[in-house]
């Protein structure tokens, strides 16, 4: 996103395209740090104690990488779970590492 400032104003964000971010914790697993079946990470969406999500906006170029996820629907999936509300309703996720070479090298090591 770009916003504009309002006329007449500058802003230091004026000349940088925006994303809007929300943060994901690993969830430890038994044996480790990956799921066992899938060799993934397992991730959930960050609250805070009064369960308000954790997100930000910031400027695009920090952005150094982008990650894959993969809703994790357990034994069960939700029957009300589309490709449209998926990332909405789950509530944990697959961290995709094997999703591009470079990006499995560096959650890999």
């Amino acid at each position: 996103m770009r916003p504009l400032p309002p006329k007449g104003q500058h802003h230091f964000w004026a000349d940088h395209f925006l994303v809007y971010a929300q943060r994901y914790d690993t969830i430890r697993q038994q044996q480790g740090n990956v799921d066992r079946a899938t060799g993934m990470h397992t991730l959930k969406l960050a609250a805070c104690s009064l369960g308000e999500i954790f997100s930000d906006v910031f400027p695009i170029d920090q952005i150094r990488l982008y990650a894959h996820l993969v809703p994790h629907f357990g034994e069960v999936a939700d029957d009300h779970l589309t490709h449209t509300n998926s990332f909405h309703l789950a509530q944990s996720f697959w961290l995709n590492n094997y999703f591009d070479k470079e990006f499995y090298y560096v959650v890999s090591s």
